[in-house]
C-alpha cells in the first residue's frame, strides 16, 4: 500500500510540477500515454507488462530526461493528459507487485525527481 501511494503521490506531483515549455510538456504527455497503452496492453501479465515497461523507458530515456528537464510551465491540457495518464498507468500496473514493476517505478521516479530538482 505504501509504495502505491508513493506512486500515486509522485505522479500527481509530475503533473503539478510539469509546467513549461509546450513542447516538452508534449513530450512528457506523449510518453505517459505511450507507457499507459503499454500498461493496460499486458494487464493480464504481470512480467510482460514490467518488462514492456522498463524496455519502453529504456528506450526512451534520454528524451523523457531532456523533456522533464525542459518543463517549466505546462498548457492546461497537457497537464491534464500527464495526470490522467499517471492515474491510468497507476491503476493498471497496481495489481502487479513484482520485482520489474517495481524496478519501472523506481527508474521513473529517478528520472523525473533527478531532473526536476536540478
Amino acid at each position: 500500500m505504501k509504495n502505491a501511494i508513493r506512486f500515486t503521490i509522485l505522479y500527481m506531483t509530475m503533473a503539478l510540477l510539469f509546467c513549461g515549455c509546450h513542447s516538452s510538456s508534449r513530450v512528457i504527455a506523449d510518453h505517459f500515454d505511450n507507457l499507459n497503452e503499454i500498461a493496460e496492453q499486458n494487464s493480464g501479465n504481470c512480467d510482460q507488462m514490467a518488462s514492456a515497461l522498463n524496455q519502453y523507458l529504456s528506450a526512451n530515456e534520454a528524451s523523457f530526461r531532456g523533456a522533464v528537464a525542459d518543463v517549466s510551465n505546462a498548457e492546461p491540457d497537457e497537464a491534464q493528459r500527464i495526470f490522467s495518464a499517471s492515474l491510468k498507468l497507476h491503476d493498471a500496473s497496481k495489481m502487479c507487485q513484482n520485482p520489474g514493476i517495481e524496478e519501472f517505478k523506481a527508474k521513473l521516479s529517478d528520472i523525473v525527481l533527478q531532473e526536476a530538482v536540478n
